[in-house]
């Protein structure tokens, strides 16, 4: 319960863009390569604070078939990882974007990505407290909100989180963001 409170706290502040910046700079630690059952467990603790459990599905990845597409049903199909063995190659979520209403799409995608990240940062070895205190700095920093708004106006938004690209695009009514943990693995076109 600790984690929910100090995640909605995170929340809230991104909402308010009023967050204080805690360090210097995101975290160092090396996110790659992340492995699909560790993301997982992750998440599936974060849930279990909040009082849920969660379901997963995996099938083929459509004309690839060395590679496996995950999504958590009880999510909405979100976040989506696109797996080779046990190695999560990307990781993705969504939210849905309604132009009327930039706030609460702002909200919406910011709570899908800091939840979807989590898990990430706990895999490389922080605590749920280290992982959201590293969180602040990042979304804090100059070049991210402004990024999250070109995106939604329908440019690319790249960046890095550790030592993995990052990308933030409206694709058709959803913003999207991906985190790409092994491209290497990704089919060429």
């Amino acid at each position: 319960m600790r984690h929910a409170r100090k995640l909605l706290s995170l929340l809230t502040a991104l909402m308010l863009l009023l967050i204080p910046a805690l360090a210097e700079t995101a975290p160092e630690s090396a996110l790659a390569p992340l492995s699909a059952q560790t993301y997982m467990a992750g998440l599936e603790a974060l849930s279990a604070d909040l009082g849920s459990t969660l379901e997963w599905h995996s099938e083929p990845f459509p004309s690839t078939p060395d590679l496996t597409y995950v999504a958590c049903d009880t999510l909405g199909g979100i976040p989506v990882l696109i797996v080779s063995g046990d190695t999560v190659v990307m990781l993705a979520c969504s939210a849905a974007f309604d132009p009327e209403d930039m706030e609460a799409s702002f909200e919406l995608f910011m709570g899908a990505m800091v939840s979807t990240l989590l898990p990430v940062l706990t895999a490389s070895g922080l605590t749920m407290d280290e992982a959201l205190d590293a969180m602040v700095p990042f979304v804090n920093s100059e070049d991210f909100i402004p990024g999250v708004t070109s995106a939604m106006e329908g440019r690319e938004f790249w960046f890095r989180i550790g030592d993995c690209d990052a990308l933030i695009a409206l694709v058709d009514s959803d913003l999207c963001f991906y985190l790409y943990t092994a491209p290497e693995l990704l089919p060429q076109p």
